[in-house]
């Protein structure tokens, strides 16, 4: 019977979902009902071993063999569950032989409460996850390696280089992660959707932290981001509960809502020295009162902001450099070309500004929502002013008092425009207008 039993099984199936025949639908039933019968079909891969495609059984505690007509089973399907006589299965036991799981292999399968693995959990962490319902953590929460449950502190062991996606989605009752120093990346959603998960320590290899990494896990209060990060993927920290953050110079990018969600988030140090900041990066951190930029001023003023939404300071109103608030009348350094697009936006406490003869072009939104700035103290005079490339929007600029400057009274050694004004430095480096007389 077991001989035949495969060919058989997909013509008859075959029939059943063309809707050939009811006697082939009846058939198929009563051959999932000879206890003779295997729970399983399998399909032999191209890369070698066999695929689990289909289980039909009804036991409720499902084990799969780590072997097939004598080679290890190294897959499971595609919706290998739909065909089970009744979706009650409780607990799944994996083979550490099993090396990919296919999209939706465990599609409605929600009374899923446990998973056991036979491997390790570096070789856990190896597996291809194709989509969060290939595994079955989705439903069943409870992850056991080799008897032992992964619970508590969960540490990342050392040899593993990359934390494959959804590897940990939605596990429960791991509270701190770790990563030990050979891990360089974590996969999408790898640990998206902890809810218990309150401490995460990157480790010093991480170099990439996938989109959706950490998701959902709303009791994410504390991260400790390595100094060899470079990218952080877009929505990675979303919908967390991070209080204080600080983001280490090796920095250069923060995705989509990388940060988004955060509506605790009070603090926020910035150490990278190049860094592009995507659209929406700080969405929703309502409570945001403190960044701090550790570096030049210069360096800032280079940022890539996509938006105004990409900003913290958009929240904050204000900017701190190196732990000191900078000033209602800032000075931009002498030598800057450039001051990129809404890396200053909406500064609150900006009245007035000094602006260097060095300056090339002022880019898109960089002053803008700067409602209370009056006035700009600009070191050139108004022909350097008008060779400025302003961006598009840079609203009050037009509107709002310019001073040029001159060493000597203006207006007694008769150089003075028409209509303009004029400063100059006093005796302790301060502005002060020349009066027009």
């Amino acid at each position: 019977m077991k001989k035949y039993l495969l060919p058989i099984l997909l013509i008859v199936l075959l029939f059943c979902l063309l809707g050939v025949s009811l006697a082939a639908c009846n058939l198929l039933d009563d051959m999932l009902d000879d206890p003779d019968a295997s729970d399983f079909m399998f399909v032999e891969m191209d890369i070698g071993g066999y695929g689990m495609k289909q289980y039909w059984g009804k036991d409720e505690n499902v084990v799969i063999p780590p072997t097939y007509d004598g080679k290890p089973v190294t897959l499971i399907g595609q919706k290998a569950f739909m065909l089970s006589k009744a979706l009650k299965i409780t607990s799944i036991e994996i083979p550490a032989s099993v090396i990919f799981i296919q999209d939706n292999a465990f599609y409605e399968c929600k009374s899923l409460d446990t998973v056991y693995y036979k491997g390790t959990l570096s070789e856990w962490c190896n597996i291809t996850f194709k989509g969060f319902m290939a595994n079955p953590l989705c439903y069943a929460h409870h992850l056991y390696i080799n008897g032992e449950e992964v619970t508590g502190a969960l540490q990342i062991p050392e040899g593993v280089q990359t934390v494959k996606p959804y590897s940990f989605y939605a596990v429960e009752r791991v509270d701190s992660l770790s990563m030990s120093k050979s891990v360089k990346n974590i996969g999408e959603c790898a640990f998206a959707g902890n809810s218990y998960l309150q401490k995460v320590d990157i480790g010093e290899g991480v170099t990439f932290i996938g989109k959706r990494a950490f998701e959902g896990c709303n009791n994410l209060s504390e991260v400790t981001l390595g100094n060899n990060l470079e990218l952080i993927g877009d929505r990675a920290f979303y919908d967390s509960n991070i209080k204080a953050l600080d983001i280490p110079e090796s920095v250069t990018g923060i995705g989509i809502d990388g940060f988004g969600g955060n509506s605790e988030m009070s603090t926020l140090t910035i150490r990278s020295k190049i860094l592009h900041v995507y659209t929406t990066a700080f969405v929703g951190c309502k409570s945001l009162q403190y960044v701090n930029y550790i570096g030049d001023f210069k360096d800032w003023l280079n940022f890539e902001f996509d938006s105004y939404l990409s900003n913290p300071m958009y929240l904050s109103k204000t900017l701190y450099i190196n732990g000191e608030l900078l000033p209602n009348q800032p000075v931009i350094p002498d030598g800057t070309l450039n001051i990129n697009r809404y890396t200053l936006i909406n500064f609150e406490n900006m009245t007035s500004i000094i602006l260097p003869v060095s300056l090339v072009s002022m880019n898109t939104g960089a002053f803008q929502y700067c409602s209370n700035l009056q006035s700009i103290y600009f070191k050139g005079n108004e022909q350097q002013w008008k060779a400025v490339d302003f961006g598009r929007v840079n609203n009050p600029l037009p509107h709002i008092t310019k001073y040029f400057y001159s060493e000597d009274d203006p207006y007694e050694n008769g150089t003075a425009g028409k209509f303009d004004d004029y400063w100059h430095y006093d005796q302790e480096q301060q502005p002060q207008l020349w009066i027009r007389h």
